[in-house]
């Protein structure tokens, strides 16, 4: 076979994958997009418990806590559990100061991490065992929502979610990063709610997702994964499929989530540099 021939059989090769992921794409979407037009709208409300945890989150766990304390939801039926882990700024202060005012919210800190163990999932695993509700919303620190975000979680459950996929919708920036991101993030995105609807869930965001505790039990919580660094979301999700487990995506704009974007080069990195550990250590 001379080089022209290689390269015209490398080129059908390299046409026909991307074939399959770009049919593997529309079917997945429209599978997922049906899957969550389901009627989901009912008055009974369901209880949740969110859980954070903050690491040294100052400038923007009050807005965090806020954009949860201001929901369009009864008081009685959510709690929020805030888990400060080895916090050495004013995160605690600010914490404390709320949880006075709102009787929905307790918190507690954490000093120190099992060695080996990834400090995120510790905090996690240990808000997940004093939570009181059977269905768990996650969120990272810096993540603001609307008043709408725990009814729009609600009538997904309500209509049989048992893992509910949402999309971390960044804050606008005007740094080349988030540019860089956004179209990146939009094609993650996708990808996530096409593995969902092949009933093949791998992809969440643990900036904003949520889970029943049956799910995550039966996935067997977050122990078997406790010393990789990442995969609190994707490696969870991806035992809860392999469970069982129906995950949906939320595709209510009400009910996704606000973060920042990197904010340096460095951040980037390490942000990157935790993906590549997560997919290595992937089964």
């Amino acid at each position: 076979m001379n080089q022209n021939e290689i390269v015209i059989v490398l080129g059908f090769i390299f046409s026909g994958v991307y074939l399959y992921f770009a049919v593997w794409l529309y079917l997945g979407l429209n599978k997922a997009l049906l899957s969550s037009s389901q009627k989901i709208n009912r008055p009974k409300h369901l209880s949740f418990s969110v859980i954070i945890a903050a690491h040294n989150e100052a400038e923007e766990i009050e807005q965090t806590l806020q954009s949860l304390l201001n929901q369009d939801y009864p008081v009685e039926r959510f709690e929020i559990i805030l888990v400060a882990d080895r916090c050495t700024d004013r995160t605690v202060d600010i914490i404390r100061k709320l949880s006075g005012k709102f009787k929905n919210l307790r918190f507690f800190e954490i000093s120190d991490v099992p060695e080996g163990m990834s400090p995120k999932k510790f905090a996690l695993q240990e808000g997940i065992s004093v939570a009181h509700f059977p269905r768990l919303v996650l969120m990272d620190a810096d993540c603001q929502v609307g008043p709408q975000y725990l009814q729009t979680f609600n009538r997904y459950f309500l209509a049989g979610a048992d893992v509910l996929i949402n999309i971390p919708k960044m804050k606008t920036g005007r740094s080349w990063l988030y540019h860089y991101l956004l179209p990146e993030r939009l094609l993650t995105w996708s990808i996530a709610a096409a593995g969902a609807g092949h009933n093949r869930p791998f992809l969440s965001f643990g900036t904003s997702w949520g889970y029943t505790r049956n799910a995550y039990d039966q996935a067997g919580g977050l122990s078997p994964l406790a010393h990789s660094l990442s995969g609190d979301d994707d490696l969870l999700i991806y035992r809860m499929g392999q469970a069982g487990a129906l995950a949906v995506v939320c595709f209510q704009p009400e009910g996704w989530g606000k973060t920042r974007a990197p904010e340096s080069i460095n951040a980037f990195v390490v942000q990157r540099r935790r993906f590549v550990l997560f997919s290595i250590s992937r089964p």
